[in-house]
């Protein structure tokens, strides 16, 4: 609104797609060549998860960046976040929806993949609200990296983030 300012606090998750673990179900999927059961006999492995004298076929057990379902899968999982965090679904930035008003929403965010990006009017409001995200995330095991408090002005994604404006730059 006019004669407001919105800050932005942010974090990024670490090496993200690495630690969204998937089922050896769909895992499986996603098999490497074929490995000789000589060459893994030479190495530690657990034995109860493949054939004796059988090839053996490593896979992913983490979601492969080059899935087309890998953006989906990390979008929706960092959205759930936010959620658990405590902000309802139209206070949280997502594709093909119109953007939450801020005046109907103390506390927005943009979560994009690995990205966390959460705005208010209130400095104390965005930092306590990034808090709660990051600790739901913590919780389930992802690492944080590049956290910064809430701030006036701030980068994501190539986009400058003007909150002494109220807008955002490309």
């Amino acid at each position: 609104p006019e004669g407001e300012e919105r800050y932005t606090a942010q974090y990024d998750v670490e090496a993200y797609f690495y630690r969204l673990g998937i089922p050896p179900e769909i895992g499986r999927y996603f098999c490497l060549k074929e490995v000789p059961t000589w060459m893994v006999h030479k190495f530690p492995a657990p034995r109860d998860e493949s054939p004796d004298g059988g090839p053996w076929f490593p896979y992913f057990q983490v979601v492969p960046m080059g899935w087309s379902w890998a953006m989906w899968i990390a979008q929706r999982v960092h959205v759930q976040a936010h959620i658990v965090a405590g902000f309802l679904p139209q206070a949280i930035v997502v594709d093909g929806q119109p953007p939450p008003d801020i005046r109907e929403h103390r506390v927005i965010a943009m979560p994009y993949c690995e990205n966390g990006n959460v705005m208010s009017m209130r400095k104390q409001e965005a930092e306590d609200a990034v808090e709660k995200v990051m600790n739901v995330l913590k919780g389930w095991g992802l690492g944080l990296q590049d956290i910064t408090g809430a701030q006036l002005q701030a980068e994501s994604l190539g986009v400058f983030i003007d909150g002494r404006r109220g807008r955002g730059i490309v």
